[in-house]
């Protein structure tokens, strides 16, 4: 075990916390009234189990020592909470409690020792993930939540409604009150609300060393979101900014390969409504992997279809070339279409290289040009015409190298591209 001692600056005092190695998760936590948190993990660090033990009165610890454990005369009662499904059911005291989805829970109300009636009740979330209200299946108002920017909630009574319902609150994160903690669950840490700090050190904290690696969201929750408090993410409406930009990008380079070449069209033959969908999805998502989400399967899927569309109708008008590469994919029509989109993409994108002329045939070019202006060349200037293209020559050999290196990457890349899209489509088709 780790002991750190942890000082805190308001209302609640405890002397202890006890760390796993794995991960470093509290395992225990010492509060000054003798009341104890104790916590299970998974080999990976997920929360199994919470116990919580509660000390009769008058019970007192000394700050900073290591006390020893309760004896079962001292613990007034004891509480648990287990975490089935990766948090999606959760057990209280060994009995169902709530069944956690997207966008809401049911909870269990006991009707007998062995059965249950289960109610559902739905969230009502801001901009940041915030559940604002829980509301039941006919829309009345069971629970209202209402917070500072860095999430303490609300002292005022009248601006909170039904605070034990359920427990997340502030991004959607668990709010442990027991014992007066007053934590948020963020999975890699614990974040004090009142504080605006972490329980302990950022696990990324080398991919920033300018920034405190106990600061919550580099000190602006406006700007910034911390999902499992790793690493802060962009907030919602820099992710609509993201989602829209990505998916203008993708749409003005279908529009290039389409049209063979960039052009104002290409800028401004833009589907607007596609781009809203993309910046909603940016927005829900705060631009987090645009790539990989439903984010990126949707633009990926609509600029390929978009390609493909085009290209399919070229494909009718250029028949013996299509034809050709069935051939040549002995028949694998897939293939033949994956080699045809792609070479059409590659010949758009790439290169041309240099092919300068012959010494020879630049100074009769050089003569010719003379004779039509009523001049003739000397020895001397031939001479100096084949030098100089004999150094053009040079420099186009090494150019040429630097432009087929190039073509391959840009090969590779649209390779990559029409993969991606093909695996979205495939998906979307399963």
């Amino acid at each position: 075990m780790i002991n750190v001692t942890i000082h805190i600056l308001h209302a609640i005092d405890f002397s202890k916390i006890m760390r796993s190695r794995n991960r470093n998760n509290p395992v225990r936590i010492q509060f000054t009234n003798g009341n104890v948190t104790k916590y299970v993990y998974s080999a990976t660090g997920q929360k199994l189990r919470a116990i919580y033990y509660t000390a009769m009165p008058n019970i007192t610890r000394t700050f900073g020592k290591i006390p020893a454990e309760l004896t079962q005369g001292q613990i007034l009662y004891k509480d648990s909470t287990d975490y089935l499904l990766g948090g999606a059911l959760t057990l209280k005291n060994g009995r169902i409690d709530k069944c956690y989805f997207e966008g809401g829970f049911a909870r269990a109300f006991e009707t007998s020792a062995t059965t249950d009636r289960f109610v559902f009740y739905y969230y009502n979330q801001d901009h940041l993930g915030n559940n604002r209200e829980v509301v039941d299946i006919k829309g009345r108002i069971h629970q209202v939540n209402n917070y500072y920017p860095f999430g303490t909630p609300y002292a005022d009574p009248l601006a909170m409604k039904g605070d034990d319902l359920q427990p997340y609150k502030y991004n959607g994160k668990e709010l442990d009150l027991m014992h007066g903690l007053n934590t948020y669950d963020y999975g890699a840490r614990q974040y004090d609300p009142i504080l605006a700090r972490w329980d302990r050190v950022d696990p990324l904290a080398e991919d920033e060393p300018d920034i405190s690696p106990y600061v919550y969201c580099r000190n602006n929750p406006i700007i910034h979101i911390d999902q499992e408090g790793k690493f802060p993410l962009v907030s919602n409406v820099a992710g609509a900014i993201v989602g829209a930009a990505t998916d203008y990008v993708c749409q003005v380079a279908a529009n290039a390969i389409v049209n063979e070449g960039l052009s104002t069209e290409c800028f401004t033959d833009v589907d607007s409504k596609s781009i809203m969908l993309s910046a909603g999805a940016g927005f829900i998502s705060s631009g987090a992997s645009a790539v990989g989400t439903s984010l990126g399967k949707a633009v990926a899927t609509r600029t390929g279809s978009r390609i493909a569309g085009n290209i399919a109708e070229r494909a009718a008008a250029e028949g013996t070339k299509y034809t050709a590469n069935v051939v040549a994919n002995n028949g694998d029509i897939t293939k033949a279409t994956k080699d045809y989109v792609v070479g059409k993409a590659v010949g758009l994108l790439n290169r041309k290289t240099v092919n300068p002329t012959s010494n020879n045939k630049a100074v009769k070019t050089a003569m010719e040009r003379a004779k039509n202006n009523g001049k003739t060349l000397s020895v001397e200037q031939k001479k100096a015409i084949r030098i100089g293209n004999t150094m053009a020559r040079k420099n186009a050999a090494k150019m040429n190298k630097s432009i087929e290196c190039k073509n391959t990457i840009k090969k590779t890349a649209v390779d990559a591209a029409y993969y991606t899209y093909k695996h979205y489509e495939e998906k979307e088709n399963r």
